[in-house]
């Protein structure tokens, strides 16, 4: 282990309050005491809540570690990322999103996952939920998780390749990022998402791996308004890169809502038969779907109210994801029709 190439490391964050400095303290102290020999460890940070001396306070009494602001204004997910892989000086570069704990032995075993083929230019480690302060961030965790959750680790039960990388815990090679950027205009994230596309064009050839042995742990969202707003901003940027690349986006949930809300008009007498049916439906059909991330979630038999809530839980994340994508898609094709007007006037 200790033969590795020099790492760097990149933390992104947005601070707002005084509060959000925990983001900060929690992530630093997890690599630091998991891996204490990185070459450097950087923090690009956007400070938008004025409290840049108390995070310098922060990193202050860690070796090896640096801030760069970035202007909260202006800046993004994609342009925080290219600042960090910019300021890195080595060739091998470790994102680690704020707000993350990583088990010890994991960097190791994503570098040395890297190291094994010079056209493996990204490899993901595993993001698991953690912190469950209620049943809805339990039930959040089963459904879907940032970075793939249980669901990624189950459908890749070992090493293997994948399509689209995620930056949340991955180790990179800064050459490959060279020439192919962060898009700084992806405004709702899903950057990693788009330069995996990009690379793929770039380099045929490329590889980006995933190693469930390397476990990272994210915390979850646990009100509901949370994982609505998380789903509604994922699915714009879904959205943007179904634009942008054409590629296929799941099916709308909304439309499954039509029958059971249309029969409940016209019979509003037997709508709480129509409305506990359709619950039921999804009630069993989650149970089933879900088995493996239940049994990874749920520790007692004391929880069984997060499977009661797994429904509702899931028309939410749904209802907002299919917000997203309808407001993101309206916007483009509304904005792209005036434009082609214009045009057309203007050639007139």
């Amino acid at each position: 282990m200790n033969n590795l190439p020099p790492i760097s490391f990149v933390t992104i964050t947005k601070i707002s309050s005084y509060q959000e400095l925990s983001k900060i303290s929690k992530t630093l102290s997890s690599v630091f005491n998991a891996f204490p020999s990185y070459a450097e460890y950087i923090f690009v940070v956007s400070d938008c809540g004025g409290l840049s001396r108390e995070i310098e306070k922060l990193i202050k009494g860690f070796p090896r570690t640096r801030i760069v602001f970035t202007d909260c204004s202006s800046s993004n997910w994609s342009s925080q990322r290219n600042v960090g892989l910019s300021s890195a000086s080595s060739e091998i570069v470790v994102f680690v999103d704020d707000d993350m704990e990583i088990e010890k032995g994991s960097v190791e075993k994503l570098v040395i996952t890297l190291l094994q083929d010079e056209s493996i230019s990204a490899v993901s480690a595993a993001v698991l939920p953690r912190f469950f302060h209620s049943v809805i961030g339990k039930s959040q965790a089963i459904i879907l998780h940032p970075g793939g959750g249980y669901n990624l680790v189950q459908h890749y039960n070992d090493i293997s390749e994948i399509d689209f990388f995620h930056t949340g815990f991955c180790a990179l090679r800064k050459s490959f990022f060279s020439d192919v950027k962060f898009d700084e205009t992806l405004k709702w994230g899903c950057e990693d998402m788009d330069i995996s596309i990009r690379l793929k064009k770039r380099f045929p050839h490329v590889k980006f791996l995933f190693n469930p042995y390397a476990v990272s742990y994210h915390p979850t969202r646990d009100t509901l308004s949370e994982i609505f707003r998380w789903m509604r901003r994922y699915g714009k940027g879904r959205a943007d890169i179904f634009v942008r690349h054409k590629v296929q986006m799941t099916s709308f949930f909304i439309p499954k809502l039509f029958f059971p809300v249309f029969l409940s008009l016209i019979f509003p007498f037997f709508s709480p038969v129509f409305l506990f049916t359709f619950y039921l439906f999804y009630f069993l059909k989650l149970k089933k779907k879900f088995e493996y991330q239940i049994k990874e979630v749920i520790s007692s038999s004391g929880e069984v109210q997060v499977l009661f809530l797994l429904p509702v839980v899931f028309w939410v994340m749904n209802l907002g994801f299919d917000l997203g994508r309808l407001e993101f898609l309206a916007k483009h094709y509304v904005e792209k029709i005036i434009l082609k007007s214009f045009l057309k006037s203007k050639d007139g």
